[in-house]
């Protein structure tokens, strides 16, 4: 339950909203502070729920509760596995073409997967090891439930109520139940580090344009240049023995190519907002790939400018000084691929 709230939400905070958001600051702002509440208050919030809706304490209840419980925990650690995968693999996944639904799935999802099941494990073992939260919705019982309407006794609270009885048969189920949850705690931290190794050896752990780096520490190599897929395949033999000559050039320290201008737009003695409404026009006629080069003198719009044109998707290639005065600004157009 869970699981299907924490992981949307984590992609559209990293994928879908600016990293400078003012609704991805406050979201991840709540969500540290529902973590940092006592989980009793979850019980007495999930109790005030049950009185409100008429319900019973029951299993149904106890799941919610210890739902709502963990919840931040499991948002708030997948969301830090997330903003730890490279910047440049998001990039190269647009530049490819795909979509951002795509690039969630196909991309950031197996890159991240070995923190998302660690996320899970512990958020899972927060649940499983609170009391506090369960005592007023879950309500306890020596019999196993049937239905989710019918009380139900967790570990915690099973130890808790056993231990404090004046039966030593009963006091021994409650040591007994305190060394089985024990052992669940010590079988989650061994399966989330087995699956964490396992899965971490199928993710990408470098971008770069390091190539003594690359040779060294890479599997298999991707070369992409302005967006464009050069060459790609075991990094031995695409360092080695590259197919294509912009890869061998690119190796061999030649790799200089002029940027191939497809429009140039001269907006020197232009106010800043003209100037980007010209830009964004200009790149309205241009197809995807293609780059406008922009020519001004207004000191402001020099940063104003590049910022606006990235927040629309399209992609700054470079902001050189021409002179004293003037600045140019070259653009690839990209088709609302991306938002940075």
């Amino acid at each position: 339950m869970a699981f299907v709230v924490s992981l949307p939400l984590v992609f559209y905070l990293n994928l879908y909203v600016r990293k400078k958001s003012r609704f991805a600051f406050l979201v991840r702002f709540f969500l540290d502070v529902l973590w940092g509440i006592p989980s009793i208050v979850y019980g007495a919030f999930g109790f005030t729920l049950m009185v409100f809706f008429g319900l019973k304490a029951s299993l149904l209840a106890g799941m919610i509760t210890v739902a709502l419980l963990i919840i931040p925990i499991m948002a708030r650690s997948m969301d830090e596995v997330l903003k730890m995968i490279p910047f440049e693999l998001k990039e190269t996944s647009f530049a490819l073409g795909s979509t951002r639904l795509e690039t969630a799935v196909k991309v950031i999802f197996r890159q991240a997967l070995p923190g998302i099941i660690t996320a899970i494990l512990i958020a899972f073992g927060k649940g499983v090891g609170d009391a506090a939260a369960v005592l007023f919705t879950a309500s306890f019982t020596d019999s196993l439930p049937y239905s989710l309407f019918k009380p139900v006794a967790t570990l915690p609270l099973a130890i808790f109520f056993q231990l404090g009885t004046p039966f030593p048969e009963v006091q021994e189920r409650g040591y007994a139940s305190a060394l089985v949850l024990t052992g669940i705690i010590f079988l989650i931290s061994i399966i989330s580090r087995t699956l964490s190794n396992k899965f971490s050896k199928r993710i990408v752990k470098l971008v770069t344009h390091n190539l003594r780096q690359a040779e060294r520490l890479a599997d298999y190599v991707i070369f992409l240049y302005l967006g464009n897929l050069i060459e790609h395949g075991p990094a031995e033999e695409v360092l080695k023995h590259p197919k294509y000559l912009k890869t061998k050039n690119y190796i061999n320290g030649e790799f200089i190519e002029e940027l191939i201008i497809d429009k140039e737009l001269n907006l020197k003695e232009t106010i800043y907002p003209e100037i980007f409404v010209q830009a964004k026009l200009a790149l309205e006629e241009l197809k995807h790939g293609q780059i406008l080069k922009i020519v001004i003198d207004h000191k402001l719009a020099v940063t104003e400018v590049p910022k606006a044109l990235e927040s629309e998707g399209h992609k700054i290639l470079e902001v050189k000084r021409q002179n004293q005065t003037d600045w140019e600004i070259f653009v690839q157009k990209r088709n609302g691929i991306y938002t940075i």
